[in-house]
C-alpha cells in the first residue's frame, strides 16, 4: 500500500507540474485528416488574460498558404473570438484573439490544409510553460528543452501513531531549469518559474487523495556561472500520508 500511495503522490506532482501552461500546443482533432508530410504546427506568444481560455482553430478555406483560412472561437467564454477568418500564410503567426497567444502553420509550397481540420489550443494564467517534465530515479538527468522540471524522491520519515499505523513524510525536490545568459534575465525567469509551480502544487495539496498534506519547505535559486548558461530554482516540498503496516 505505501508504494501504491508513493508512487501515485510522485505522478501527482509530475502532472501538476505539467499543467504548467501560458500557451499550450496545438492539439489535432482526431477526426483531422492525413497532414501534409511538411506540415508543423505551433504556438508562441505571451498569454496575459486572467482567465484560463481554450481556441479552437478550424479551416474554413482549404487550400495552399496564401489561399487557405482559419476560424478562430473562444470556446471558454466566448468573448476572444476572432471576428473574420485568417488567412494563412506558412510561417507567419496568426494572433489567438487578443490575450496574446499565436498559432503558426508552416506547410510546402504545393502543401495544402483540408477544409474542416482543426486544433485545440488552451491558454493558462501562468507566466511560462513547462517543455518538459522528467522524474528521476537515479543520479543524473538530461534537461533538453526549456523552461523544464526535474523530480526526483528523497528519503522519508516514519513516525508511528498506533500501532501498526503509520504517518509517513516524504521530502521531494522538484528543480526548475531555465537557459539564459543574463543573470538579471534569469533571476526574473526563475522568479515566475517559482511563483508557477507554487501555484500548480497548492492546487491539490492531497495529491490525488492519496495524501494527508503537502508542505512547502524551501526553496532556493542558481543563476549561471560563467560558460553554463542555464540557472536552476530548487525547490523541497515534504508530503505528509498515513498508512497501515
Amino acid at each position: 500500500m505505501s508504494t501504491h500511495k508513493r508512487e501515485s503522490i510522485i505522478a501527482n506532482i509530475v502532472a501538476a507540474l505539467q499543467s504548467i501552461v501560458n500557451v499550450g500546443k496545438p492539439v489535432a482533432d482526431a477526426g483531422n485528416s492525413a497532414p501534409p508530410d511538411g506540415l508543423v504546427v505551433e504556438t508562441s506568444g505571451n498569454f496575459t488574460h486572467t482567465t484560463k481560455t481554450n481556441y479552437l482553430v478550424q479551416v474554413t478555406t482549404g487550400g495552399v498558404s496564401g489561399a487557405a483560412k482559419v476560424a478562430i472561437t473562444d470556446t471558454s467564454t466566448g468573448t476572444d473570438t476572432v471576428a473574420l477568418a485568417q488567412t494563412v500564410t506558412s510561417g507567419a503567426d496568426i494572433s489567438l484573439g487578443t490575450r496574446g497567444g499565436k498559432i503558426r502553420f508552416s506547410l510546402g509550397a504545393a502543401e495544402v490544409l483540408t477544409f474542416g481540420d482543426k486544433w485545440t489550443v488552451a491558454c493558462d494564467v501562468f507566466n511560462t510553460t513547462a517543455k518538459e517534465v522528467k522524474r528521476v530515479r537515479a543520479a543524473g538527468v538530461t534537461v533538453d528543452a526549456f523552461p523544464s522540471w526535474v523530480v526526483a524522491e528523497a528519503p522519508q520519515d516514519y513516525d508511528s501513531v498506533d500501532g501498526n499505523k503509520y504517518v509517513n513524510k516524504m521530502r521531494v525536490q522538484v528543480e526548475g531549469w531555465a537557459e539564459e545568459y543574463d543573470k538579471d534575465v534569469i533571476g526574473a525567469t526563475l522568479t515566475k518559474m517559482l511563483q508557477d509551480a507554487e501555484a500548480a502544487l497548492a492546487y491539490d495539496p492531497s495529491r490525488g487523495g492519496f495524501a494527508f498534506d503537502t508542505r512547502f519547505v524551501r526553496n532556493e535559486p542558481g543563476v549561471p556561472i560563467e560558460g553554463r548558461p542555464f540557472g536552476v530554482i530548487s525547490i523541497e516540498i515534504e508530503v505528509e500520508y498515513h498508512q497501515t503496516i
